[in-house]
Formats: C-alpha cells, structure tokens, sequence
C-alpha cells in the first residue's frame, strides 16, 4: 500500500475514534448528516479554511480550540531511542505551532500531534499546562495513547467547559 493511502486511511481511523468519543460524551449533538460528523479533512489541512487534518462538524461547537495533525511513520521505533523519538516530534510538533500561530492570530488552539508507526499503537503528543506547588503555571510536552488522552480531553472538556492544553 503506498504512504499516501496509509496517511489517508490513518485520518480516517483517527476521525472515527474521535466520533466515538465525542457521541458517547455529546449524545444530543450525534447527527446522521456526513459533513456535520467527525471526518478527515478532504485537503488534510492544507486549506485556507481547514484546521488540522480532520474537521470535527457539528462538535466544533464544543471542541472550538482542538486542532488534530495526524503522522504514520513507516519506522518509529520507541526502542531504539526514546531521547530521539522525543525530540523529533517535538520538532515537529513546534513547526505545526508555528504555521498555526501565524495562521490564526487571534485565537489560542489545542494542537493535538497523533501518531503511530506502521501496525503500531496510537499515540499523541501534546503540551499540558500544569500549575506547581506554587501555583506558577508552566507547560509540559506529554504522549499519551491516543484514546485515553481524547476521552479525558472531550470529558474535561464537558465538565469544566475549559480546555487543558497549552
């Protein structure tokens, strides 16, 4: 199967995960209608308009600042080096900020990195922001699997109506 298809079928997936989530949490907002559910984004984010590489429809009314990249790599190998892995997606992770800080200047998003290497988990990374024991608050690169993190963002999200990235 070629990258290309691989990208697009991973976005897909990822689409479909984020319905999950967000009808088990948002039942009064499921809707039979295609472009108002979870999807891939047809330009992957690429256009004007698009935030991210999958548009979440009618749940953008309830998720306003979650922003969602999606990245298959064909070799992502946690076991060799872990530092490096890191590092490479927080290089990576920075460029998206960057594009989407010049983009949208007025308005602060959630940017959700989520990957995975080929027949590999689901993960994602993201900055969290933390009060200390001093209450000074500071930001923090994390991975999570991907499920566990968008079931605690969307359910956070519901309970507080705040959201917890950076």
């Amino acid at each position: 199967m070629y990258s290309k298809q691989k990208g697009k079928q991973f976005e897909e997936k990822i689409a479909q995960i984020i319905q999950k989530y967000c009808q088990k949490h948002f039942p009064n907002l499921e809707t039979n209608l295609a472009n108002l559910q979870v999807r891939r984004s047809p330009f992957s984010g690429i256009a004007q308009y698009e935030l991210g590489d999958i548009e979440l429809g009618i749940y953008r009314l309830v998720l306003p600042k979650l922003v969602i990249e999606c990245k298959k790599w064909k070799h992502l190998n946690f076991n060799n080096s872990l530092f490096s892995v890191l590092k490479t997606l927080e290089k990576l992770y920075i460029s998206y900020k960057e594009q989407y800080n010049k983009k949208l200047t007025e308005i602060k998003i959630d940017l959700v990195l989520v990957f995975s290497a080929n027949y590999g988990k689901i993960y994602c990374f993201t900055e969290l922001d933390f009060d200390n024991i001093d209450n000074i608050r500071y930001k923090q690169f994390m991975v999570y699997e991907f499920e566990e993190f968008i079931n605690m963002y969307i359910q956070k999200t519901k309970e507080n109506n705040t959201l917890i990235c950076g």
